[in-house]
């Protein structure tokens, strides 16, 4: 039988939010969500004969949910943006010939973002509602992380890890549907949003 690994989240430190010239991760150490430039079993980079993996993980894929905010010190009118990335040195298979298990880890990392954008719509609420304090925006994230495991972690029981195919198919459109549902708000869009005045009402998720 074959299993895997979901992918998991993991909340990294505050950074200050670098300038648009500057916004990439490292590519070499990490792979931004895209829905061009999908994930690939050349991007999981770790050694399978690495002495924490465990045996009878067929793959495992590190996923960040990686914060920005701006300006450094933390006051009423910061902004705050939230980047989906997998960390490539941290993330390893056992298979690459097994295209269904990577089209299942593929729809994690599609998982992750829809939750970031979740998390995106929800962060420009609070900062239209004047809740914008760092005591709110951790909560906030702290909610986040909790559906976004649930997410994840019905996701794999209803697939069966991915082996169940129908089930695959459905979960894939209606991740897809719903990533169409946020479209407004991706990385991309909320660095626009907070660089300029922004004339949506952005209601919580």
């Amino acid at each position: 039988m074959r299993w895997c690994q979901y992918i998991s989240l993991y909340l990294l430190s505050f950074w200050t939010f670098p300038p648009l010239a500057a916004q990439e991760l490292d590519p070499n150490k990490y792979k931004q969500w895209s829905n061009i430039d999908t994930l690939q079993w050349s991007d999981f980079q770790l050694s399978v004969f690495d002495h924490h993996i465990k045996y009878g993980l067929k793959a495992k894929a590190k996923t960040s949910l990686v914060y920005f905010y701006r300006p450094a010190i933390w006051h009423q009118d910061s902004c705050m943006n939230v980047l989906t990335a997998v960390f490539r040195k941290a993330s390893y298979t056992r298979d690459t010939t097994d295209i269904n298990l990577l089209l299942h880890e593929k729809l994690h990392f599609d998982i992750a973002e829809l939750c970031a954008r979740k998390l995106r719509k929800a962060l420009l609420h609070l900062k239209e509602s004047q809740a914008n304090s760092l005591e709110n925006y951790l909560a906030l994230r702290d909610s986040i992380f909790t559906v976004s495991n649930e997410y994840h972690d019905l996701y794999d029981q209803e697939t069966l890890y991915g082996l169940n195919l129908v089930r695959q198919s459905s979960w894939k459109s209606y991740i897809k549907l719903e990533l169409n549902r946020y479209k407004d708000y991706t990385f991309k869009e909320m660095m626009n949003c907070n660089s300029s005045a922004c004339s949506k009402q952005h209601k919580p998720y």
